[in-house]
């Protein structure tokens, strides 16, 4: 047994990612969204118009995930406001703390990283959602 040399500088080599990027952790993909809708309804939770969108409680410049916990279907009415106005998303963020706990916009990786979930399998990362919801 002897150490092993690649061909390819090391610049050149591949490098195993072993969490995906902020871009795929943070898009609101279809299962999601329909995850969203199921919980929340088909109108604005603010105010309840429509057509809504999908917002992200916390946004995703601060890495707030795709997770249908951290969506809240939102009018573009609202939607803009909770851009806006940092008092108006402060108070959609509380309100889904409150029933979701302070965790919900993070995603099984996150999650992971910060030691509280022992792997990134999904049923771990349920099991500790739910369990935090129940505490609330």
């Amino acid at each position: 047994m002897g150490i092993e040399f690649s061909p390819y500088p090391k610049s050149k080599q591949l490098k195993r990612r072993t969490t995906p990027t902020k871009k795929v952790r943070t898009k609101i993909t279809d299962k999601e969204y329909n995850r969203m809708i199921d919980e929340f309804g088909e109108f604005c939770v603010m105010c309840g118009r429509t057509p809504i969108e999908a917002h992200h409680i916390v946004f995703r410049s601060h890495f707030g995930s795709g997770n249908w916990r951290n969506l809240a279907p939102l009018c573009d009415k609202c939607h803009k406001k909770a851009h806006r106005q940092r008092e108006f998303a402060d108070l959609i963020r509380d309100m889904r703390s409150e029933r979701f706990g302070s965790n919900f916009w993070k995603d099984k990786y996150s999650l992971y990283k910060e030691g509280l979930i022992p792997d990134t399998e999904d049923e771990t990362y349920e099991s500790f959602m739910l369990e935090e919801e129940k505490r609330q």
